[in-house]
């Protein structure tokens, strides 16, 4: 299930209420899904095995997934574990590793593994090194093995000289029972250098504003935190595959805020 499908799916049942004893198995991968979607899958089609998944083109599919049979607290935080036919490692920006627990950029190696962009010789060499597969995510690896995805290098926002990450945002957000989807990105600011924006999808039939918004996170995550631009949508501009389209999101907030 690609995140579009999972949030159309759940409402579709939810407003059908078709008959569905349960449904046996349900993979999630292409986008990152928020522990309370995924919950929210579970419940609403009685989901007995639940995987997530975690892979690249450049990778020939799957790197990390979940285990069947793990509780549901591992699955719906994307706690995932490096299939067999691959090595991973997390570095700084510097290409040295870091300590377990540690955010890092997630690099593989393995014999699935792409050669090459075909006919792009310098993306290619941005890309691989001995071998190795720059991802451009940002990573947590434990020492059990597990590790999470912690959102993209190139899309942490640096306010004021505070690393925010967009993902705990987008997290946070989706808890609200009213917010169906959030997608939150920085934006130009000539005091901080950058401010975050939050682009919110309502929940059908339900209407918020930014200020309701800002109330409800108010005491519940650290103020710098709380996005300064928040806008309702009705859509997200995304790629074929389903994938958000987060450049377009901050080229058309820019214009707005």
């Amino acid at each position: 299930m690609g995140i579009w499908f999972k949030i159309n799916a759940t409402n579709a049942q939810k407003n059908t209420n078709a008959p569905m004893e349960s449904l046996q198995w349900a993979a999630s991968g292409g986008a990152h899904a928020s522990p309370d979607l995924i919950k929210n899958v579970i419940r609403t089609f009685s989901v007995e095995n639940f995987m997530t998944l975690y892979g690249l083109s450049e990778l020939t599919a799957i790197a990390f997934s979940t285990i069947p049979g793990e509780p549901e607290e591992l699955m719906c935080t994307s706690s995932i574990w490096l299939q067999h036919h691959l090595e991973a490692k997390v570095v700084d920006k510097n290409g040295s590793l870091v300590p377990f627990g540690t955010p890092g950029e997630l690099i593989v190696k393995g014999y699935s593994t792409m050669m090459e962009y075909w006919g792009d010789p310098e993306t290619t060499s941005k890309t691989l090194d001995e071998g190795w597969l720059k991802t451009g995510d940002k990573f947590i690896l434990h020492k059990d093995g597990y590790g999470c995805t912690v959102g993209r290098i190139k899309d942490m926002v640096i306010r004021g000289g505070e690393n925010i990450n967009p993902r705990e945002i987008e997290n946070f957000l989706e808890s609200h029972p009213d917010i169906q989807e959030a997608h939150v990105f920085g934006v130009y600011d000539e005091l901080y250098g950058e401010e975050l924006c939050a682009c919110i999808k309502a929940s059908d039939g339900v209407t918020l504003s930014a200020d309701q918004v800002r109330s409800s996170a108010k005491g519940k995550i650290s103020y710098f935190k709380i996005p300064k631009y928040i806008f309702p949508v009705n859509e997200f501009p995304k790629t074929s595959s389903g994938k958000i389209q987060k450049f377009k999101l901050r080229e058309e907030m820019e214009r707005k805020k």
